[in-house]
């Protein structure tokens, strides 16, 4: 049975009906990741994320999916980017994102991998502006390779430091 997108407003049934064809047997655990990341991606505004990470955050689903240690990576970065579009909705929303940027680097962080650690200190560097720290930010810079991720958190502590506040909605651009 194909996967279909979902609109903004079914993506919280969507992802509940994955989670019963993963439980079901109907599904596999890959693609039932692979298919909520498709939810989490399916508008530019990231509106379904928040859907898809409060599936992936139950117990029952974790267990599922992660069965050993290789199973680690999929999981938590899924979730991961999941709260991070979750964080950034509520941001451009005018909320308190810092809840869901903090879920989101608590998933990173169990990802064991170095090749991950790009991803690891772009979302420590986000949660950074939003605690308003600008020592960690420019920590995060002398780190961060050159590329989008790098851009956007120069244009973050540029933003924090010529405020002294954030406003992610005018800082967060590549």
């Amino acid at each position: 049975m194909p996967f279909e997108r979902p609109s903004i407003q079914d993506s919280a049934e969507a992802s509940s009906k994955l989670r019963e064809r993963l439980f079901s047997g109907d599904l596999s655990p890959d693609d039932f990741l692979e298919a909520l990341m498709e939810i989490d991606q399916s508008t530019p505004s990231h509106d379904a994320a928040h859907a898809t990470a409060v599936v992936l955050e139950s117990p029952e689903v974790r267990a599922r999916c992660v069965t050993g240690k290789e199973d680690i990576f999929g999981y938590a970065n899924l979730l991961s980017l999941s709260r991070f579009h979750a964080g950034q909705s509520e941001a451009m929303a005018g909320g308190d994102a810092l809840p869901e940027f903090e879920k989101s680097l608590a998933a990173a962080l169990e990802v064991e991998d170095p090749g991950y650690s790009e991803w690891q200190d772009y979302v420590r560097a986000t949660v950074a502006y939003f605690r308003k720290d600008q020592l960690t930010l420019e920590r995060s810079l002398d780190v961060m390779p050159d590329g989008a991720n790098r851009r956007i958190i120069a244009n973050l502590l540029q933003g924090l430091k010529a405020r002294g506040d954030i406003d992610y909605r005018a800082d967060y651009r590549t």
